[in-house]
């Protein structure tokens, strides 16, 4: 009986070629995000030194409102994000220290006042009386010699004589008398008059400075998110609140070793995440600074960045204090964005309008009173 195998087994020493089925498609979308994952990984290394990637802030120019003295302050009439006008109350302060300086003031300045009255009066006496003085002097010279010529005659005594004589003394010394009083008065007088001068300026400027403790703005601008509470006791130098004025601008922290070059004029992108607006970089400084908290990794020492200016076309488009970024005009995600705003241009521009139309109909409103708006002049 013979037995057959029911099939045939490949002999071990003659394996045939065997075709590899082909890859799955989830093999392949696994290998492409890997691959997407690396390469966006060795971007975000060496991206920012091979284009123009750089943190930024929306800033305006700065202006602390504060006291030049120690002060309590008493009551806040500004609220962060107020618009206020140069000259607008902002808070109101009490400071015993300008108030006993004031005091001072005033008081020196009455008793100065007073001093140059009484030193007036004294040389309208002084004035008044000197023809006197002289002509008695005048008078007594006349007599001494009338007297010292009956003398040698042998009819006057020597008693006589030097009644006389101390008569003359006594007017000749009145008269001198008068005349240094008037010199000294006059130069007390000048002494006090330039005292007091200087003393009525600096009351002025004591209470131009103090104001009734009234601090108002220098500028007009913004109030920023710092203002300081009533119930605050603020030291001199001080701020009692933060006004951002003048025209929004990108303060950008630019990588020292970098491997692209920048220059004053060069385009920018700046955008927010949602929002995109050209900019130009206006100003490179020669220094770097620290970069802001919010920009510093917790997993790396204090990083340090050279410090950019960049103006941009639109400023209102960004809030202040916002966080940006800074890329080049050609970066590869700007390139991205162009291309998919000439795909949905039409879309793109309906979505502008009526986000435009939108903001105006809101402002509108606002300021016609329909819906709240607090007003930083009450």
């Amino acid at each position: 009986m013979t037995i057959h195998s029911l099939r045939s087994r490949p002999r071990p020493d003659n394996l045939k070629n065997q075709a590899r089925a082909s890859q799955s498609l989830a093999r392949r979308l696994y290998l492409g995000l890997l691959l997407a994952g690396g390469g966006w990984i060795v971007f975000q290394m060496v991206g920012p030194l091979a284009f123009l990637d750089a943190d930024g802030l929306i800033m305006q120019d700065r202006e602390v409102v504060g006291p030049n003295y120690q002060a309590q302050v008493l009551s806040v009439v500004a609220h962060p994000g107020d618009h206020v006008l140069a000259g607008q109350r902002l808070a109101t302060v009490a400071s015993t220290q300008m108030i006993d300086l004031i005091s001072d003031l005033t008081t020196r300045e009455a008793q100065a006042r007073s001093r140059r009255e009484q030193i007036d009066a004294r040389l309208a006496a002084i004035h008044a009386t000197l023809p006197s003085a002289d002509q008695r002097v005048n008078d007594s010279q006349a007599a001494l010699a009338a007297v010292e010529k009956a003398a040698r005659g042998g009819f006057a005594t020597t008693t006589r004589r030097a009644e006389v004589a101390h008569e003359r003394f006594e007017a000749a010394r009145d008269a001198e008398s008068l005349r240094a009083d008037a010199i000294a008065l006059e130069s007390e007088r000048t002494a006090i008059v330039g005292n007091l001068e200087r003393l009525v300026t600096a009351l002025d400027k004591a209470q131009a400075t103090y104001r009734d403790g009234a601090i108002v703005a220098t500028v007009d601008g913004i109030a920023g998110s710092k203002i300081a509470a009533a119930g605050t006791v603020v030291r001199p130098g001080e701020a009692i609140a933060e006004l951002h004025h003048g025209p929004k601008y990108v303060v950008a922290y630019l990588p020292i070793n970098r491997f692209y070059s920048v220059e004053p004029g060069n385009m920018a992108v700046v955008n927010d995440g949602a929002t995109r607006r050209i900019g130009r970089i206006a100003r490179i400084e020669g220094l770097a600074d620290a970069l802001p908290n919010e920009f510093q990794s917790n997993f790396r020492s204090i990083e340090r960045r050279q410090v950019a200016r960049i103006e941009i076309d639109d400023p209102q488009a960004f809030p202040l204090l916002a966080k940006v970024n800074v890329s080049g005009f050609y970066a590869p995600g700007n390139i991205a964005a162009r291309v998919q705003a000439f795909l949905t241009g039409e879309a793109a521009t309906a979505w502008t309008q009526i986000a435009e139309a939108s903001r105006h109909s809101l402002i509108m409103l606002a300021k016609a009173g329909s819906l709240p708006h607090r007003d930083s002049t009450q």
